[in-house]
């Protein structure tokens, strides 16, 4: 497991969470934490990078769900990209898809949070 976060250069107020391995479990309380540590520094918007990801439980998307809602609240938003084929059947299988913003290329990612908080709309 090696997740990272990092603080946009361009974007202050939003953090790149970069997330590998696996999401389930026997860490879902951790993620909960690492994604969390954003807002508690004070963040309004993530973009969270998947495409390390090999895995994530029912738990790990309530997770991002839940950070979804946070950032929203916020002001901001939160922009999932690079999501393997695998881990995509997991967002589309519960309906996912059609709640959460998905970007294909970091820059959209960036724009679509430059966007959401320029209008206050997640």
């Amino acid at each position: 497991m090696a997740w990272r976060m990092d603080p946009l250069q361009s974007l202050p107020s939003a953090a790149l969470a970069q997330v590998e391995g696996v999401v389930d479990s026997t860490n879902v309380e951790e993620f909960f934490t690492f994604l969390n540590r954003a807002f508690k520094e004070g963040r309004k918007a993530i973009i969270l990078d998947l495409s390390g990801l090999s895995y994530i439980s029912s738990g790990g998307l309530s997770v991002i769900v839940d950070a979804y809602k946070k950032a929203v609240k916020a002001g901001g938003t939160l922009v999932i990209l690079g999501v393997p084929d695998l881990i995509m059947e997991s967002f589309v299988a519960v309906g996912l898809d059609r709640v959460l913003p998905f970007a294909g290329t970091r820059e959209e990612a960036i724009r679509w949070v430059e966007e959401s908080m320029a209008t206050g709309e997640g």
